[in-house]
């Protein structure tokens, strides 16, 4: 999420001044994180299926919305973890039994919805938009090393933003 975050700036510093271009770059060694994800995800996949075909086709199918969703979902993670840690309150409420007591019981006038929209919801907009402005920068400076990054962001928080609203 830092690095999310901070990956704008990042750009601005890059493209402003030379000086820090051998410390940033070190740190560009992170993004190898976007092509080892899914070369340990294809030999999973690959392991458990005959074909190259079929492997390819799931790993299309499960992983990579799988890893746009994980991204999508951090701003959600953060603030449950902190929530966790600093106070009782938590935004996950439990829904898995539905209050169902009896044998004839049922669940369809029990379905949870939220009254209101959370405001995390909207905290997840915001990073839609925010990465957004990221790839219009992407293309403005010329610098296309946080690209994939940045679409992978944008496709994630969009895609969890849409829930969310959906949801609610």
């Amino acid at each position: 999420m830092v690095l999310a975050i901070l990956s704008i700036p990042l750009l601005f510093i890059l493209d402003s001044t030379s000086e820090y271009n051998t410390f940033l770059s070190f740190f560009s060694l992170a993004l190898v994180n976007v092509v080892l994800a899914p070369l340990f995800g294809w030999n999973v996949f690959k392991h458990y299926n005959k074909t190259t075909w079929g492997a390819l086709k799931e790993m299309l199918i499960y992983f990579m919305p799988f890893t746009f969703v994980l991204l999508g979902m951090s701003v959600f993670q953060l603030t449950s973890m902190i929530d966790g840690f600093v106070s009782d309150k938590v935004y996950f409420k439990r829904t898995g039994t539905f209050n169902i007591t009896e044998d004839g019981g049922t669940w369809k006038d029990k379905v949870y919805k939220p009254s209101e929209i959370p405001f995390i919801t909207y905290l997840e907009g915001l990073m839609v938009f925010y990465f957004i402005w990221g790839l219009v920068i992407d293309f403005q400076l010329m610098t296309f090393g946080f690209l994939p990054f940045h679409i992978v962001l944008v496709s994630g928080f969009s895609y969890v933003f849409y829930l969310s609203i959906k949801k609610a």
